[in-house]
Order: structure tokens, then sequence, then C-alpha cells
């Protein structure tokens, strides 16, 4: 699907292209194949413009968050990190923010790591000015 990417020269052709990849890491990540996954997501992020996150705000933000997951499911943390980044830089609400942190806390709880996972949900809730005692009250 990607062999001849690099020749297309409308952006409207790239942008499909870049749909389709979408379309396609969506399905390899229902089916558990989740390297190929990881491929289709990057993929389609390397076609976005650099105006995508204003021109195609929602499109951009679901390609990145399910880019995101599917690094922190592969181990690949360093890319993780690098979307995880681009959300927080282009959210538009604390809403889109909390998806790209929920991924990264839902990722630490399931490699048992529950204390990473409270003290990010933490630092997030400080971050929407809700703060929460790390010690309860008897």
């Amino acid at each position: 699907m990607n062999i001849g990417a690099s020749l297309l020269n409308k952006q409207e052709k790239i942008s499909e292209l870049a749909f389709l990849n979408l379309t396609a890491g969506k399905k390899a990540k229902e089916a558990t194949a989740y390297e190929i996954a990881e491929k289709y997501f990057y993929q389609c992020i390397d076609l976005l413009p650099e105006t995508s996150w204003t021109n195609q705000y929602e499109f951009t933000l679901e390609a990145y968050l399910l880019a995101l997951e599917i690094a922190y499911i592969n181990a690949n943390f360093e890319l993780a990190n690098k979307f995880l980044k681009a959300v927080l830089a282009f959210a538009k609400s604390p809403k889109d923010i909390i998806k790209a942190y929920e991924v990264q806390i839902s990722f630490h709880f399931i490699q048992n790591q529950p204390l990473k996972a409270i003290e990010i949900a933490l630092e997030v809730l400080k971050k929407l000015d809700i703060s929460i005692s790390k010690k309860p009250k008897k």
C-alpha cells in the first residue's frame, strides 16, 4: 500500500493514503497484530502535513493517540514519549490531554507499576488544578 507513497504529489492523495494507513492500523490492532499496526500508524503520521494539527485536528489526534498506545504495547518507550509530547503540545482541550495520559497511566498499571501510574495521575490532576492528598485522612 505504501510502496509508491513518495511519488504522491497531491495533498488530497497523501491525506487519503494517511487515512488508509490509519484504518489498516486499527484493523491490525483489533487483530492483535501490534507490530503491523505500529507500521501503519507511524506511516500515517509520517504522511501528515505540518499543518495537520490545525487543519485536521481530530484525525491527527486520533493517529497520535493510537500510535502512542501501540508504542507502549510494543515497549518502544522513546517513540511513546515523542507521541505523548506531541499530543500535549498541540492538544486543544484538557479532555484531549487526559486521553494521552490515560494511555500512559493504563500502560503502567498493565506493567504492574501501580505507584508510577498513580504518580502520573496525581501530576495530571495537579496540572488541572485538582488537588488530592497523597495520604488519605483517617
